[in-house]
C-alpha cells in the first residue's frame, strides 16, 4: 500500500468580480409598482425574470425573491431590481432596512450620484443608500445568471 506522503492537494480558489453598483432601497411599494417608477425615472423597460430561489433547510423553507431586469447589450449596461425580503427572510441579511436592491452594471446612464438622485425623487421611496459590495458577507448571493 502506497502512502500519501509527497502528494499535495491543490485547491482552486477564485474571487468573483463585483464590478457593479448596488443600492439598498426602503419603500412600501410592491415590486411591480417600484419597477414602474424606476422605469419612468430611468427611461427603461424592466422585465420580470425568474425568481431567485433560496433554500433555507433549517427553516424548511424555500424563498422566492423577485427579480426584474433590463439589459441593453448594445450599450453594455444592466439594471436588476431584486426583492430583499420574503416572509421575514432576507436575501442579503446584512441589509435589514432594504426592501429592494438595485444592481447597476456596466456603462450606465449617469454616475452613482445621478442614480441616487433619481431614486430619491421617487416619492414613495423612504431611503436609498449606496452599498459597498465588498463589505457584505453574503455578497456571493448577488452573483446570478
Amino acid at each position: 500500500m502506497k502512502g500519501t506522503k509527497g502528494k499535495r492537494k491543490e485547491v482552486l480558489q477564485f474571487e468573483f468580480d463585483y464590478d457593479f453598483k448596488l443600492f439598498a432601497i426602503s419603500t412600501t411599494l410592491r415590486d411591480y409598482h417600484l419597477s414602474y417608477q424606476i422605469q419612468k425615472s430611468f427611461f427603461l423597460k424592466l422585465k420580470r425574470e425568474d425568481d431567485i430561489v433560496v433554500n433555507y433547510p433549517k427553516k424548511n423553507l424555500i424563498a422566492n425573491f423577485s427579480r426584474l431586469s433590463y439589459i441593453d447589450e448594445n450599450m453594455q449596461f444592466e439594471y436588476h431590481l431584486l426583492s430583499n425580503k420574503y416572509n421575514g427572510n432576507l436575501f442579503i441579511p446584512e441589509l435589514k432596512i432594504a426592501d429592494y436592491l438595485l444592481i447597476v452594471k456596466g456603462d450606465c446612464r449617469g454616475g452613482e450620484s445621478d442614480i441616487l438622485k433619481q431614486l430619491k425623487e421617487i416619492t414613495e421611496v423612504q431611503v436609498v443608500k449606496p452599498i459597498d459590495v465588498t463589505t457584505l458577507k453574503s455578497r456571493d448571493n448577488l452573483i446570478f445568471d
